[in-house]
């Protein structure tokens, strides 16, 4: 249809870069505090560990307000043409004896 909306393809590439981003930056700091700390790979881990959390928590969050406002588009859609029941009088089947 020409009045639909079609999602934008940089919103998906900015939820994958935000959850490798996560797991590299958080990655990076452990390893930079093994190097410091001498603790070998356990601190990387951590990290690694920790930013894949915090990428899928926001990844997880994106796509969750992605779709919410996908709903809130059609709704108003919906409601031009008379909600989901079909009908353009706003009436169900049932109001009428």
């Amino acid at each position: 249809m020409a009045g639909d909306e079609q999602p934008n393809p940089w919103q998906y590439a900015h939820m994958g870069l935000e959850l490798a981003g996560a797991v590299v930056v958080l990655g990076l700091l452990g390893l930079w505090l093994d190097y410091v700390m001498g603790t070998g790979p356990w601190l990387l881990v951590v990290g690694v560990m920790i930013g894949a959390v915090g990428g899928m928590y926001l990844f997880i969050k994106a796509a969750i307000g992605m779709q919410a406002g996908d709903r809130r588009r059609r709704g108003g859609r919906e409601k031009e043409r008379g909600g989901e029941r079909g009908g353009t009088d706003g009436k169900d089947e049932r109001d009428e004896p």
